[in-house]
């Protein structure tokens, strides 16, 4: 649990409310006095109470309800010199107070940005000047040039062509925008202009996505595209900017009930400043000069609008509370470039064993993009005390005002927000509600708006994954590619996917890489013994008769809860006529490849036998988990009950080790004989065919002069000391 940080246990407040002296109570009685520190360990008694129960639900700075974390699309820094034109230094922190809903728009161009915190800096620290960020929300495409001629295009090509001396004026850089019709500016295509080979031919970057041997003049423009502020001016004359608010003056809307062919509408007000309106129609803005014009009283549309159309008409006031603010520039440092901010909203999160207020704000994760890698947003929060010199709320109003001459009791205020931190440099990250997090190269990979639950989540999610298990419902697909400059090191991308794991949901919106050793161990072997592993089996008890390898077996059902063997049944076996006993239900079948003593005594009813299959498939309309005996009749008969889970179901084994278990080690990727040679064949090369003894402690030696071919050859015979009995395993490590 974490407590507030302020100490109180200090002149005036005096609150040394101490846990383990266990007092729950503070018990008044007349003709004492009531103490400060008692009223305050009063109040420390009751929190501790709700700190332990909320530390039991929550996370510490989980959201509790509302707040809402993003990250900002395409939000930008805007880097300012350290004054006004006027030679007024610039204070960040005034004009982030003045209001709550500022714009910056350029005196040189029409681009425009809503203002939503900012950073104080100075130039000396360039690129950490004075900062504030924005997202665009107009860029200047108005100041347009003459579109002479018509012009043809080829789809798929990137070369437009014209006639004359149509591109004389035309620049590298400038955006060419051609409309679907000239009505309603429906934009076909848009693409700048990478070169201008005469006047008649130039080059775009990108290809076009229609043709169009003959576009008019009236049908395209061609403009230069300024998208961000100190595109223009320089270091020594830097662009200038101002800081307006903009709030509705007017607005009204309108549907087309016929077809309109005046074009005019009427207003319900008068405009004060018709720079100020903005039209929209169907939802689509449209330009002033280009798609209608605007006086005191109506606004004039330059094309018809059909039945149904709608019309929106906006007129806001522009205040200017900030002149001459200037973009800027130095060296390789940019006016303006994209970063990562994030933003809240209103709403209530556990923090410091308290359900706090938390108002809307934005936290500045980093100034670009890349430096938000491995990063997380949380909740963190500052505290204060306020006395009634800072809140005249604080005076006493029993008389109807806040008297002056009557001060009450100091509040401590606990003001949540959002901070970023690396995940390097975290001690102990699980314990912490993290509202957003980064991958390695700064894209968001989680964004958690929901609330955490510490203890009763853990609870939740061990029933979930008793239940369950780990699942996903959008696959993670994991690919690897290699790491620069290092042969010994291999990344693994996981792809975003959304599933649970350990009972915990997991749900990812980037790719999530970890950088992993490369499989280049070596590791030799030589004379040494190994047991050979099979793959699935089932275990098994009441072993009776014979199994032979390479042949089928049925799983059946008896209708019994334990098989046919509990009483060592022998005589089933002799009078077993098919390959199922009569009466059962053959559930399954498949293929013997193994039989292994698991433990006890060979022969004895109660020992445990690992019968390792292949090709096992179920019976339509059957289970193979409902069986209860494994049976063969082929060759030999055999026979033996199925060792069944808590449930009564019998479960099929899997054996997920390598098949060089004797190694210790997690996987191999390639493995050679001692000259280096690749080998990735084995082969039986002898089969015996002779009667010897078991030894006492468990063995069987086999003359190898005694081995024959089972092909029908002569003996092979015993083996030569110059044969090679060596292996070695290269590649162990991380990679299969």
């Amino acid at each position: 649990m974490t407590d507030i940080n302020t100490n109180l246990n200090r002149n005036p407040y005096f609150d040394d409310y101490v846990e383990n002296k266990k007092f729950y109570r503070i018990l008044f009685k007349p003709g004492t006095a009531v103490q400060a520190r008692e009223l305050n360990q009063l109040q420390s008694i009751l929190q501790k109470q709700i700190n332990r129960f909320g530390s039991h639900v929550f996370k510490n700075g989980s959201i509790v309800d509302g707040v809402n974390p993003i990250i900002l699309d395409q939000a930008h820094v805007l880097r300012l010199t350290n004054s006004y034109t006027n030679n007024s230094p610039v204070i960040i922190e005034d004009i982030l107070n003045s209001s709550n809903n500022l714009f910056v728009v350029s005196q040189s161009s029409d681009v425009e940005a809503k203002l939503h915190t900012g950073l104080d800096g100075s130039q000396a620290n360039a690129p950490l000047t004075k900062r504030l960020y924005i997202t665009y929300t107009n860029t200047d495409d108005t100041n347009t040039k003459t579109s002479v001629g018509n012009i043809s295009v080829v789809q798929n090509s990137n070369t437009v062509t014209g006639s004359g001396s149509s591109f004389t004026n035309y620049e590298v850089g400038d955006v060419i925008t051609i409309f679907e019709t000239p009505q309603k500016r429906r934009v076909a295509f848009s693409a700048k202009i990478d070169n201008i080979a005469n006047n008649i031919s130039m080059s775009l970057n990108r290809k076009l996505s229609f043709s169009n041997t003959s576009v008019s003049s009236n049908n395209y423009t061609i403009h230069r595209n300024l998208t961000a502020f100190g595109i223009i001016g320089t270091e020594q004359s830097p662009e200038v900017m101002d800081i307006i608010e903009r709030t509705v003056r007017n607005d009204q809307s309108n549907t087309v009930n016929t077809a309109v062919t005046s074009n005019t509408f009427i207003l319900d007000f008068t405009v004060a400043n018709t720079q100020t309106v903005s039209v929209a129609v169907n939802g689509l803005e449209q330009r002033q000069g280009v798609d209608y014009t605007a006086n005191t009283s109506a606004i004039v549309m330059k094309y018809n609008l059909s039945n149904d159309d709608s019309i929106d008409i906006l007129e806001t006031l522009n205040t200017v509370k900030f002149s001459g603010l200037q973009a800027f520039r130095g060296g390789a440092v940019n006016a303006s470039d994209r970063c990562t901010v994030a933003r809240n909203e209103d709403g209530v999160v556990f923090h410091k064993g308290q359900f706090l207020n938390i108002s809307p704000g934005y936290l500045v994760v980093a100034d670009n993009l890349i430096d938000a890698n491995n990063s997380i947003v949380a909740v963190d929060s500052n505290e204060s005390i306020v006395t009634f010199k800072a809140d005249n709320s604080l005076l006493d109003n029993a008389s109807g005002f806040n008297n002056e001459v009557a001060p009450g009791a100091d509040r401590l205020k606990i003001d949540p927000i959002l901070v970023s931190a690396n995940t390097s440099n975290l001690v102990n990250q699980d314990a912490v509600a993290v509202l957003i997090n980064f991958n390695d190269v700064g894209d968001v990979l989680q964004e958690n708006k929901d609330p955490q639950y510490n203890i009763l989540g853990q609870q939740l999610a061990q029933r979930k994954n008793d239940t369950s298990g780990s699942f996903t419902i959008k696959r993670f697909v994991t690919d690897t590619e290699p790491v620069a400059a290092n042969n010994e090191l291999i990344k693994i991308i996981t792809e975003p996917g959304y599933g649970y794991v350990n009972g915990y949901k997991v749900e990812t919106d980037s790719p999530l890489s970890q950088v992993i050793q490369r499989g280049t161990n070596t590791l030799q072997r030589e004379n040494f013994e190994n047991n050979i592993v099979y793959g699935r089996y089932y275990r098994v008890t009441n072993y009776n008769g014979s199994f032979a390898p390479n042949e089928r077996f049925s799983l059946v059902n008896n209708g019994t809860d334990y098989g046919y063997f509990p009483a060592s049944n022998t005589g089933f076996l002799s009078s077993l006529s098919a390959s199922t006993p009569s009466g059962s239900t053959e559930v399954g079948r498949g293929y013997i490849k193994s039989v292994v003593l698991e433990s006890g005594t060979p022969g004895s009813y109660d020992a445990i036998y690992r019968i390792y299959v292949i090709a096992l498939h179920r019976i339509a309309g059957q289970s193979p988990h409902d069986a209860k005996t494994i049976v063969q009749n082929d060759t030999v008969k055999g026979g033996a009950d199925i060792i069944l889970n808590s449930r009564g179901k019998a479960v099929i084994n899997e054996w997920n080790v390598l098949p060089f278990s004797s190694f210790g080690e997690s996987s191999i990727r390639s493995y050679t004989d001692s000259n280096g040679t690749y080998n990735n064949s084995f082969v039986v090369r002898k089969f015996s065919s002779v009667t010897d003894t078991m030894n006492a402690d468990g063995t069987i030696v086999i003359d190898v002069d005694d081995e024959i071919d089972l092909t029908g050859n002569n003996s092979i015979g015993a083996y030569t000391t110059n044969e090679i009995n060596n292996l070695i395993i290269t590649n162990v490590g991380s990679e299969i």
